[in-house]
């Protein structure tokens, strides 16, 4: 690909800021699906949950999943703002990325409820325990 056709992607997450360059970039926002190319007029949007891509500087196309974020466009430079991203040439192997990390985000959510139920449970005893002793 021509080094002129390329432009700076950059994703900022909780965790990690990564640069790529790349020529094409797609995604979505409450509008529906969008591509993005070098030289891309000035723009500032949220992106919605969504499965979007993008193309590298040799034309591969690597697919990008998000659960919401920002992207802002300027000066020849998009930039991803999000809580997490999960990215892959293949498809099929981003979906199994995400359903593991959700599978795991699940049984971490039931450890934390039932800890967290343990915790109530034990100050209702201690409450009945003091009133009792007051009485």
């Amino acid at each position: 690909m021509e080094r002129g056709t390329l432009f700076k992607l950059i994703i900022v997450t909780l965790t990690e800021m990564t640069e790529r360059d790349i020529s094409y970039l797609k995604l979505k926002d409450e509008s529906g699906y969008f591509g993005i190319m070098k030289d891309h007029t000035a723009m500032l949007t949220v992106i919605v949950p969504c499965l979007g891509l993008y193309r590298d500087g040799e034309g591969k196309v690597f697919y990008i999943a998000m659960d919401g974020g920002t992207l802002m466009v300027m000066n020849s430079t998009a930039t991803i703002t999000t809580r997490e991203i999960f990215g892959s040439e293949d498809p099929e192997a981003l979906s199994r990325m995400i359903d593991e990390t959700i599978l795991k985000r699940r049984e971490s959510e039931a450890s934390f409820r039932s800890m967290l139920s343990n915790i109530g449970d034990a100050f209702i005893r201690k409450t009945m325990e003091m009133k009792r002793k007051f009485i």
